[in-house]
């Protein structure tokens, strides 16, 4: 197959920033595409998740293709069902970006997209190179460096050729195109470097026990020795054999000793796997991923993060649970913060009840990216207005986004793992909050609504319209007053919560009994809008929720998810009987909304034998005991 590779240098000023340079580059990619592509599937590489946002949107409405109206449709149809709000609008036009901050979900829908020929033109980190089955008639790689704490590098060689790899691979195409894009002072270097010219070595290495994992999840690694012939398979195989000064082994190794260094790699990886719980060995030698394992494949997070979740103790509060997150690497490595935001950062962190800010405030100044990120999380959940001129607010979403991935990977494992309930609870919560962007007891509740900023959410909670049911039930006009918004506003604010599922959860007593069962309660959700939400189907598919029950001693004694099409199946009502323990003095029922906050319901539940006939047997708990609802957003930033 004919493929056809340019390299492209162009002339920047030195004093030009790398960011500045691929901001000129988006210019000249329109009639790339038109002259090359062949109006087939273009993919073009970029940096960092901000620049694959930016140059996807560039695109969008620099469009080079004329769609016809089905094609147009179909890009309708894939944008709904997407749930990132910048993907979803690029999407429209016919152009999807893809990085590691997208949701699992996201990613997957736009990869069979864009395979199947729905979309033609899709914008890429490097993280996409390593799919196997990814093949695009056009490749373009925007630019050949990208940021590593904060400073400028080049890709390391192997992945340049990986990324060029890619074009021309598809079936039906008889040959392809594939274009770098670099500073003119670099265009011999990769001229030389496509051409066969230069040697490379291998980029694996640095993430071998990731893509180790992955290939045990899907099967294709079930022994030592299927570990063993995967290395040998591998294009490190043969640069190690070549250079291995390079992969830090003697030079004057034998052969079969550089073999027996990659088996002991190989057994110390497994043995890291089996020590986690990631792998299980069975009695014939063979391995497969356990549910724990291929969590850390599906969620495509660092063995370094999995590491830090599988060492909790299973009784951290949120806060725990939230410092475990800043210091995943895939965070903290993604998100680099620079001395001049910590005095943005530090005005956030006060621990005055009378003029408190984030929830959590941080003992100590505020100096490490751990910290700076911990704060600046709390800041986006809190709802707290940065300045506008603030560096960071361009990764914030990226941020946030990651947030999500890895709190909903330790969620998954809390629900596997976990025997205690606050814990659980916690885990399940911080979740929650990091998909909706507000903590699970916000004041800011309206920020979920569509077509309602922070600033109108925080002057309706300034208005004391803190909750779905009151801001239902007011007049219209009032909140339009309220907002300082055009008349229909307040129409739109109403019509958008009636459609936001709202639940009921009562506690009836049974006449069923046994030996170690004293009391049987039936637990009854009733999903009241259930009619509503049926006819929703732009959400239906998405809305699920978490039914706890505990007792006294935290201990665990149902977890169960339920979705929210199964409800309304059951006409909105869901039935659980439950048998008391004997030996439970109290029982804890949380019920959580996984995708809205401020819909929430907890209650314990007294059992009838301990309570005399006039005390009521369920309370309804307003807060988790743990939880603050302290936010007076009066710090003021200069």
């Amino acid at each position: 197959m004919k493929i056809v590779k340019k390299v492209i240098g162009f002339s920047f000023p030195e004093s030009l920033s790398d960011f500045f340079c691929l901001q000129k580059l988006n210019l000249k990619l329109p009639e790339l595409i038109n002259q090359y592509s062949e109006e087939r599937t273009t993919l073009i590489f970029t940096c960092t998740r901000k620049d694959c946002q930016t140059t996807a949107e560039f695109l969008s409405q620099n469009c080079p293709f004329n769609y016809k109206p089905f094609q147009r449709d179909k890009f309708a149809i894939l944008s709904q069902s997407i749930d990132n709000n910048r993907l979803k609008a690029t999407l429209l036009k016919g152009i999807g970006f893809y990085h590691a901050g997208l949701s699992p979900d996201d990613r997957q829908k736009l990869e069979i997209a864009f395979l199947n020929g729905e979309i033609r033109i899709v914008v890429a980190t490097s993280a996409l190179a390593s799919s196997e089955d990814l093949s695009a008639h056009l490749v373009i790689i925007k630019g050949t460096n990208y940021f590593i704490n904060g400073s400028s590098v080049e890709y390391e060689e192997s992945t340049v050729l990986q990324m060029l790899d890619i074009a021309g691979k598809s079936e039906l195409d008889d040959c392809g195109c594939a274009i770098i894009l670099t500073r003119k002072e670099n265009e011999t270097k990769y001229k030389r470097l496509v051409a066969g010219e230069k040697m490379i070595e291998s980029n694996i290495y640095n993430f071998f026990s990731e893509i180790f994992m992955t290939e045990i999840e899907r099967n294709a690694i079930c022994c030592l020795n299927d570990a063993v012939d995967w290395v040998r398979s591998t294009f490190f195989y043969i640069r190690i054999h070549k250079n291995k000064q390079y992969y830090g082994l003697d030079p004057n190794c034998t052969e079969e000793q550089v073999d027996q260094k990659l088996k002991e790699i190989c057994i110390k990886e497994l043995n890291s796997f089996k020590k986690y719980e990631l792998i299980e060995v069975n009695a014939d030698g063979t391995i497969q991923a356990t549910n724990i394992g291929r969590l850390m494949a599906d969620h495509s997070i660092s063995t370094q993060a999995m590491q830090q979740f599988l060492k909790l103790k299973g009784n951290e509060n949120l806060y725990d649970l939230l410092t475990v997150l800043t210091k995943c690497k895939d965070l903290n490595q993604s998100v680099i913060l620079k001395t001049a935001d910590e005095r943005v950062l530090s005005k956030f962190n006060t621990f005055s009840n009378y003029n408190r800010v984030i929830r959590f405030p941080l003992s100590g100044p505020i100096k490490s990216n751990e910290m700076k990120i911990n704060v600046l999380i709390q800041v986006v959940l809190g709802c707290i207005p940065l300045p506008e001129d603030f560096p960071l607010l361009q990764k914030i979403d990226e941020m946030i986004n990651i947030c999500q991935i890895l709190s909903n990977c330790l969620m998954d494992i809390a629900f596997i793992k976990a025997t205690n309930l606050p814990f659980l609870l916690n885990c399940i919560i911080l979740a929650k909050c990091s998909k909706v962007g507000l903590w699970e007891n916000s004041r800011y509740v309206c920020n979920q609504i569509n077509g309602v900023n922070s600033k109108i959410a925080r002057k309706l909670a300034n208005a004391n319209f803190c909750s779905f049911e009151k801001i239902e039930h007011a007049d219209p006009r009032l909140i339009e007053n309220v907002c300082q918004c055009d008349i229909t506003f307040g129409d739109h604010v109403i019509q958008e919560i009636k459609r936001i599922p709202k639940y009921e959860v009562t506690i009836e007593n049974t006449q069923i009994t046994s030996v170690d069962y004293s009391q049987t309660i039936r637990i009854k959700v009733n999903l009241t809008n259930w009619e509503v939400i049926a006819n929703d189907t732009d959400k239906l598919g998405k809305l699920s929720c978490i039914l706890l029950i505990g007792d006294q001693d935290n201990a665990i004694l149902v977890k169960e998810r339920i979705f929210t099409q199964h409800l309304i199946k059951l006409t909105g009502v869901y039935e659980k009987d439950f048998p008391i323990p004997a030996s439970a003095a109290s029982i804890f029922i949380h019920f959580i909304d996984e995708f809205y906050v401020g819909t929430d319901i907890s209650l314990e539940y007294f059992p009838k034998y301990l309570l005399s006939h006039e005390q009521n047997s369920i309370r309804k708990i307003q807060e988790i005991k743990q939880f603050d609802d302290i936010f007076n957003v009066s710090c003021k930033l200069e």
